[in-house]
């Protein structure tokens, strides 16, 4: 599996690194809202493939609990993947993943993982950083962010 998701991310042009002391590869990801890193972990024991989006901002303490609540607003809709918060350190991520069971890894999978994962931060980030810096609260960023207009 590894070498399927490396050879995807090569074809693709899609830069990557070895994560020291991981499974994990990492790539930066540049959408129409900000730039942030996506950590793919092939699981070759489980037969998975999951990839997190990270957030390119840690959520201060105090602004936590909006955050949360924003991830909960936003994985209501959402079909594939979900944001998730490690409430301790501040940490979003969007997280896509995939049981390949005994089937062979191919673009088609990969790339059905890695582009929604990266389409959804997309989405969710303006709001996030919203959330995050205070500027409003949960259920007004998610309205402005799945209404089209996040500002």
């Amino acid at each position: 599996m590894r070498r399927a998701v490396e050879s995807f991310l090569r074809a693709d042009d899609w830069p990557y690194e070895e994560v020291p002391d991981s499974d994990a590869l990492v790539t930066a990801v540049e959408g129409r809202n900000g730039t942030w890193s996506c950590f793919i972990h092939p699981l070759e024991d489980e037969h998975q493939i999951v990839c997190y989006a990270r957030c390119p901002v840690v959520v201060p303490p105090e602004r936590r609990a909006a955050a949360a609540e924003y991830a909960c607003r936003a994985n209501s809709g959402l079909l594939l993947g979900c944001l998730e918060i490690d409430l301790d350190a501040g940490l979003v991520s969007v997280r896509t993943s995939v049981d390949v069971g005994d089937s062979a890894v191919g673009a088609g999978i990969i790339g059905g993982l890695l582009y929604p994962n990266a389409a959804t931060m997309d989405a969710y980030l303006p709001g996030l950083l919203m959330v995050a810096g205070g500027d409003v609260d949960a259920a007004a960023a998610i309205a402005a962010v799945e209404q089209g207009s996040p500002d």
